[in-house]
């Protein structure tokens, strides 16, 4: 693959592991939304197709993270 998206993919799997250490913790949806928000970009730039709120209103319907 590029660099440029082997790059990203790793900056990706770090902000993923950061969304994954907020989740015991029991942040809040604000803040564990910040990782998610900066991942789901970072994919949005290797793909181009990604809607970052839409991704995140699903995640936070459908399970209910941080509650």
């Amino acid at each position: 693959i590029q660099e440029r998206v082997r790059s990203l993919l790793e900056k990706i799997q770090e902000l993923l592991t950061e969304f994954l250490g907020l989740l015991p913790q029991n942040a809040p949806n604000e803040i564990q939304a910040i990782p998610l928000r900066e991942a789901i970009q970072r994919m949005g730039e290797i793909t181009g197709r990604i809607h970052v709120e839409d991704i995140l209103g699903s995640i936070f319907r459908r399970f209910c993270i941080g509650k």
